[in-house]
């Protein structure tokens, strides 16, 4: 004689739809999605791997002391602590900074494919024919 398989035991609580959750619970009645400080793990979760920490990667380090006081100057505008004028103003520059940083890399980029073309040619000056 053959045991019926039990029906797992589901989670305890509700979605926010108001509906009851149907996933398995895993301790106390809660599924892991349930269980106390899951919010606080959820939304620590994607902080290392969202659109703005890679991109926060790949800026030049020496950019990196801009973006966070342009980033408290956002938040003081906001607040009413800073004017729009003086706002504008340090954006104005680091734009500017920001464009003769790219500059420069994309000139370097453009050298190191010069020289490398310049070895596998044999030419000083110029593209493969």
């Amino acid at each position: 004689m053959s045991a019926a398989p039990q029906e797992p035991v589901r989670c305890r609580a509700f979605r926010t739809d108001g509906q009851p959750c149907t996933a398995p619970a895993v301790r106390g009645g809660l599924c892991i999605g349930h269980q106390p400080g899951a919010a606080a793990a959820h939304v620590k979760g994607g902080k290392a791997t969202s659109s703005a920490n890679r991109a926060l990667k790949l800026l030049p380090s020496r950019l990196q002391p801009i973006v966070d006081t342009l980033e408290k100057v956002f938040y003081e505008v906001y607040e009413g602590n800073r004017s729009l004028k003086s706002a504008t103003a340090m954006a104005t520059v680091a734009l500017a900074i920001g464009k003769l940083v790219l500059a420069g890399e994309l000139e370097m980029r453009v050298r190191a494919i010069e020289a490398q073309m310049r070895l596998e040619t044999g030419r000083p000056d110029r593209w493969p024919a």
